[in-house]
């Protein structure tokens, strides 16, 4: 006569591979409540968790980073991040904030123009970082969100 067989015993045996395909169907509170829930599945579980967090750091690894402060003069770019024919069409062009009936602008209400409009503004990397396609990213506070994620197990 066959013994019946424990669940755990036979899906905490299964190969590491077959653990992460499961895995991957699953939500981040969801993994973690696993690895709570079973010892044996521990530190696979943790290591799926930390490769959550450690790809939240480095989305932005191979991309092209420019702090720009409000500060920043006309002009003034890092070498190399615009050719000459574009640095010299920037110098020329200026940024021109459409204001609403409320005398305040949308930041997303702006044309490019020629000087001497009202509300235009000489380009500077900090108001090119208003334009459409810019990424800014949210901050991000690992603290917050392991709490938020242990705090649905």
């Amino acid at each position: 006569m066959l013994a019946k067989k424990n669940f755990w015993d036979t899906f905490c045996t299964l190969p590491r591979e077959i653990h992460e395909l499961i895995f991957a169907h699953l939500d981040l509170e969801d993994i973690t409540c696993v690895g709570i829930a079973s010892p044996n599945l521990w530190d696979m579980t943790r290591e799926i968790v930390m490769r959550y967090y450690y790809s939240l750091f480095g989305s932005w690894a191979g991309d092209n980073i420019v702090c720009a402060r409000d500060e920043i003069l006309p002009g003034d770019y890092p070498l190399g991040l615009f050719s000459a024919k574009e640095e010299e069409d920037m110098d020329k062009t200026f940024l021109v904030l459409i204001y609403g009936s409320d005398g305040y602008y949308d930041d997303s209400d702006f044309e490019y123009g020629e000087g001497g409009e009202d509300g235009a503004e000489q380009l500077t990397l900090h108001n090119l970082s208003k334009s459409p396609g810019t990424c800014f990213y949210e901050e991000f506070f690992v603290e917050r969100e392991s709490t938020r994620v242990f705090g649905a197990c």
